[in-house]
Formats: C-alpha cells, sequence, structure tokens
C-alpha cells in the first residue's frame, strides 16, 4: 500500500473519530450526511444513461455532487464517499473551477496519475463508509455478512474488499486464504466466522489451526 493510499485512510478514518459517531448507530448514510453537511455540499441525484458513477464540481462559491440515480442504494453511498475521496484530498485550490467525472468501469482511466487518483479516492470511501475500528467490531461480534450490510447500507463488493483487506493489512493472512474466507463468510459457513471472530478477538491458537484447514475445507 503506497504512501498515497495510506494518507487516503488515515484521512477518511479521522474524519470518522471526530463524528463521535457510536459503532451500534453507524451507517454510510449517517457518516455521509453528517460530512456533506458539515462541508456545505449541495448533493443531487440524476439518471445518467452512460456509466457515469458520480460528478463533483467545486469552486470558489460552491461545490455540487451528483451521484447516479440508476445505481442500488449501496453503490450510491460508495460513490458518494468516493467523490468526497477527491474532495478532500485531490482539491487543493478551492478558488478556480475542479471537476471530477467518475465511471464505474475503471478501465476508461488512461494514465498512471488518474488511476492512482481513483485509487486513492476509493480507499477513502472504503474507510470513510466501513471504518476499520467498525468492521473489526461487528466481525468480533460474529455479526453476518448480510447484517453488516444492512447496518452499514453498503454494496456486496465493498463489504468483501474491506474484509479482504483488513485480514490481508491488519492480521497478515495469505491472499488466498483471505479471499476463501471472505467468499464463504458471505455464503454463511460457520467456520469462516468463527476464523473472523477468532482473529479479530486475538485468540492466535484456536485461529492458526482453523487458518490451516482453510485449504482443505473451503471451495474457490
Amino acid at each position: 500500500m503506497n504512501d498515497g493510499l495510506n494518507h487516503a485512510k488515515f484521512k477518511a478514518e479521522q474524519m470518522v473519530i471526530k463524528t463521535n459517531i457510536n459503532r451500534n448507530e453507524y451507517s454510510s448514510e449517517h457518516i455521509l450526511n453528517h460530512i456533506i453537511s458539515q462541508s456545505n455540499i449541495d448533493t443531487f441525484n440524476y439518471p445518467f444513461t452512460s456509466d457515469i458513477s458520480g460528478i463533483l464540481v467545486s469552486d470558489s462559491r460552491s461545490t455540487t455532487l451528483t451521484i447516479n440515480s440508476k445505481m442500488s442504494r449501496g453503490r450510491c453511498n460508495f460513490s458518494k464517499a468516493h467523490e468526497l475521496g477527491h474532495y478532500f484530498l485531490h482539491i487543493d485550490n478551492k478558488s478556480s473551477i475542479i471537476s471530477f467525472q467518475d465511471v464505474i468501469n475503471k478501465s476508461n482511466y488512461a494514465s498512471e496519475e488518474e488511476l492512482q487518483c481513483e485509487s486513492e479516492a476509493d480507499m477513502f470511501a472504503g474507510h470513510l463508509i466501513i471504518p476499520d475500528f467498525v468492521l473489526i467490531e461487528f466481525l468480533r461480534d460474529g455479526r453476518s455478512f448480510s447484517s453488516i450490510c444492512k447496518q452499514l447500507v453498503i454494496s456486496k463488493q465493498a463489504l468483501r474488499f474491506r474484509i479482504k483487506e483488513i485480514l490481508i493489512y491488519v492480521y497478515h493472512v495469505a491472499y488466498w486464504k483471505a479471499h476463501n474466507i471472505v467468499i464463504n463468510f458471505e455464503n454463511m459457513h460457520l467456520q469462516a466466522m468463527t476464523i473472523l471472530r477468532n482473529i479479530t478477538s486475538n485468540i492466535p491458537a484456536s485461529t492458526n489451526n482453523l487458518l490451516d484447514s482453510v485449504q482443505y475445507n473451503f471451495d474457490m
């Protein structure tokens, strides 16, 4: 994870902490509405006919965020958080007109600089709507995949990515094992839920035994 991504993660998590929202009441829409209101950003929904997911336009007078209303509720929330990532990470001079137009298909971004910028906005979004401390507590409490998605009002794709990220970068689980654990957790396998609860509760002995069995007991 490069410096830009680490900065995006840190920025999002610091903003979450400052809101003092209780984890039991945490949802993506709660944090998004709070930040958008505090930042005086105007938001709109529009049924774009192309694969545009969101547009952010900012100048010295105002900032406008428009989201594709054809997307699912969870996907809309991620796109809002993504545009906020651009706002807080990539706008240095608010006196000039700056715009970001984001699309669902990331292959449309041509340069390495564009891809880095979009990756940073994605990282910010993921940690804003699913912060580490909230997700770890939910996994420690034995919450199911579907119940986490429902409370946080997020897409399955976003939750898959964040659980895998935590397993790899926080708990140092091998990529293929993290992948299998997440897929089986989503499919309500009891062993996957037990592994996640043990890992986040720091129970190394039983966790290691369960991780050793992942290769044989889980399907790719």
